[in-house]
């Protein structure tokens, strides 16, 4: 981990605000001892990766510290989170996520599956590169928000969401960049969390692979 992390690293402010506001999950992304399991820093709903034989290391220098390394459609890394920790009425992520290219549909993360409905989909709208964020209320139905342009490529970016049980918001770099109503957030039975695709139950696989690292997720 030495020779991935930088000598000139900013301040960790960051880290030190995601921890007071108590969430309920919270990967460092750092690199495991066991080089499998993902560190859960406020709880234990550790993570595991899988890999799939990527010809470079799951790991990268991320924006604070070590950042975990996605490979794309070509080897198919991810990050299952089993015991992934759902609350309902409300929901917020935030990541910093780095894109190396925009496949189609990429998923950064999802509790959502091809057949059945989970809470939360973040990902590429199919082929326009555009950043999507689908959230599912307890009502049955489908909030949506996007970006109005392409995900950046080759520079970390900041992405936070926020729903309350009134309005989806979406941020970028601080910014609010779209907003629809939205009502409370809905209960699931798909178990697990997965960064960097999603699952596909159907096929009893995964797919949607994301090109590019992922940091600080909480």
């Amino acid at each position: 981990e030495r020779f991935l992390r930088s000598l000139r690293e900013s301040a960790q402010k960051l880290t030190r605000t995601i921890r007071k506001l108590k969430p309920s999950l919270y990967f460092r992304m750092a690199v495991p001892q066991d080089g499998i399991t993902i560190r859960d820093r406020v709880g234990n709903a550790n993570g595991e990766l899988i890999d799939r034989g990527a010809v470079r290391p799951p790991f990268a220098p991320g924006k604070i510290g070590t950042s975990a390394r996605f490979e794309g459609p070509r080897d198919g890394a991810y990050i299952r989170v089993p015991d992934y920790p759902k609350s309902t009425g409300s929901l917020s992520g935030s990541f910093w996520v780095f894109a190396e290219s925009r496949p189609r549909r990429a998923t950064i993360a999802s509790n959502s599956t091809e057949e059945r409905v989970g809470q939360f989909h973040l990902s590429l709208l199919r082929d326009t590169g555009k950043l999507r964020l689908q959230v599912f209320e307890s009502a049955g139905a489908k909030s949506e928000v996007h970006s109005n342009s392409p995900f950046p490529i080759s520079e970390w970016q900041h992405i936070a969401f926020s729903a309350d049980g009134i309005t989806l918001r979406l941020y970028l770099n601080g910014e609010e960049i779209s907003s629809t109503p939205c009502g409370a957030v809905g209960e699931t039975d798909v178990p697990s969390l997965f960064i960097g695709a999603k699952s596909n139950d159907r096929k009893t696989t995964v797919d949607h692979f994301w090109h590019g690292r992922i940091d600080e997720f909480a």
